[in-house]
């Protein structure tokens, strides 16, 4: 089995309890779905730098929850509609 394979079924066996773990903190499960995947790719794009100082499944969870924090500070960030007074 090569190292892509092994990353890819290391993070599908946690991608259901990643999808809980993300669903608890942002709520949408569409913003579920972009965060587990954005997840995905950040631990594709950084496998390298992974120094097994804790476990897989703790620096993944790392990852998640950075993005998912990320996601709720932007979502602060954005402005609401303004609503009109009704006419009486």
């Amino acid at each position: 089995m090569n190292e892509t394979a092994l990353e890819l079924q290391l993070f599908e066996n946690l991608k259901p309890e990643l999808t809980s773990f993300c669903y608890r903190m942002l709520g949408s499960i569409d913003d579920v779905d972009d965060a587990v995947q954005e997840t995905f790719i950040r631990v594709w794009q950084s496998w390298h730098s992974f120094r097994q100082d804790s476990s897989f499944k703790t620096w993944v969870y790392r990852i998640a929850s950075n993005l998912c924090l990320d996601k709720l500070r932007q979502a602060k960030r954005r402005t609401r509609p303004l609503t009109y007074p009704t006419q009486r």
